[in-house]
Parts: structure tokens; C-alpha cells; sequence
């Protein structure tokens, strides 16, 4: 199994729905809860995916904005990781 290094940092990305309040019953929300659990521990809630993706973008700085090319692609199969 491979061990977190220095460089490694490992998220578990939780997402679920909630119902709007009562004048807004129909209409569901996502929201995110990003916990770092390598090499730090840390949690940091969301309630829109724009939210989650710019705090990314601002931990990875200027990798997140480079335009390298991802290691998936959407329509793609994701990588088996070995």
C-alpha cells in the first residue's frame, strides 16, 4: 500500500443533499465537507462546489491554474492508481 509522503496530501470529499427550507421545499442543495487526513487532519465545510473548487485552487496555488494536463479526463476511465 502506498505510504503518504512529504508531498502527499490525502482529502476524503464527503457530498450529500439537503432539502430547501419551507418556502423553498422543492429545491435541493449539494454540500461538501473536505477533511485533509495526511499528512494533517482538518476539516473545512462547503455549501457550493464553486466554494470547494476555489479553496483547491488556492491550496494548490499556481499547479491548479497551470492548464497541465490532467492525469483523468472526463469520458475517460479513471486510472486504477497502479
Amino acid at each position: 500500500m502506498h505510504q503518504a509522503s512529504r508531498s502527499d496530501r490525502v482529502f476524503l470529499l464527503r457530498c450529500w443533499q439537503e432539502n430547501g427550507d419551507l418556502a423553498d421545499s422543492d429545491r435541493v442543495r449539494w454540500r461538501f465537507l473536505l477533511e485533509e487526513v495526511a499528512p494533517q487532519r482538518g476539516r473545512q465545510g462547503f455549501v457550493a462546489l464553486d466554494d470547494l473548487l476555489a479553496f483547491l485552487r488556492q491550496e494548490f496555488g499556481d499547479e491548479a491554474r497551470a492548464g497541465n494536463r490532467p492525469l483523468w479526463e472526463p469520458g475517460r476511465p479513471a486510472p486504477s492508481g497502479r
